[in-house]
């Protein structure tokens, strides 16, 4: 009897182990096919990447500012003396909440240091009323960037102290240098190295060898990868 519950299990086993076999065969065999497939694709129509067309634009930059509500469309904040001269009445400023955006701009700039706080009062207003209590994070224009060329930061590579973004050039993935300027968290000003009309790649780019031929799926404006 125990002689044939051993031969059971064996055949059990045997059948188990067949099976694992099988199943890793089938997933190896269809990755291969995926693989060629896709190598394939890529000799063909070349490798897929998306792309982002380079204009000139113009950048608000913005800093933020911690400040407190005093009535219902005022914030009051206090800021250091170099913060204070970067600052204008009636320049930008903008507060969000998850529900809404509020638009205001500098109402008031104290040309005296406060002796309490050590640092210059500013008053901000809004256009409407804002509804909140306590302390907020407010963004304050403090500079425009006009007819600026601007790249993501994630795009931008370093190697040996040279930055480059990889862009198409007649239907082939280059890498390009670049000279960066200002930054900040609209992302790098290149100075030099782009031109407006330049297809720059946003996505793709950890399969591309220099003078690949690459198969653009999506040109992206700034507003969509934004987005994202």
């Amino acid at each position: 009897m125990n002689r044939k519950i051993n031969w059971i299990y064996f055949f059990v086993l045997l059948v188990f182990f067949l099976l694992v076999v099988w199943k890793q065969h089938a997933v190896l065999k269809e990755r291969n096919q995926m693989v060629l497939s896709a190598v394939s694709e890529w000799e063909e129509k070349g490798k897929p990447v998306i792309v982002r067309e380079i204009k000139k634009e113009k950048i608000s930059v913005y800093i933020k500012i911690t400040a407190s509500k005093i009535s219902d469309r005022v914030l009051e904040a206090y800021v250091s003396k170099d913060l204070r001269s970067q600052l204008k009445i009636g320049q930008d400023v903008i507060f969000e909440t998850k529900k809404k955006k509020f638009k205001g701009s500098i109402s008031m700039i104290d040309n005296e240091i406060s002796i309490d706080e050590g640092m210059y009062k500013i008053q901000v207003s809004f256009e409407e009323s804002i509804d909140f209590e306590g302390w907020a994070i407010v963004d304050v224009c403090i500079n425009v960037l006009n007819d600026v060329i601007c790249v993501p930061d994630e795009i931008v590579n370093k190697e040996r102290e040279k930055s480059f973004v990889w862009k198409v050039d007649n239907g082939k993935a280059v890498r390009q240098d670049i000279f960066v300027g200002d930054r900040g968290g609209y992302g790098m000003v290149v100075t030099q190295g782009l031109n407006e009309g330049d297809l720059v790649i946003i996505e793709g780019v950890s399969i591309l060898i220099e003078g690949d031929k690459v198969n653009i799926l999506r040109t992206e404006s700034k507003q969509e990868t934004n987005n994202d």
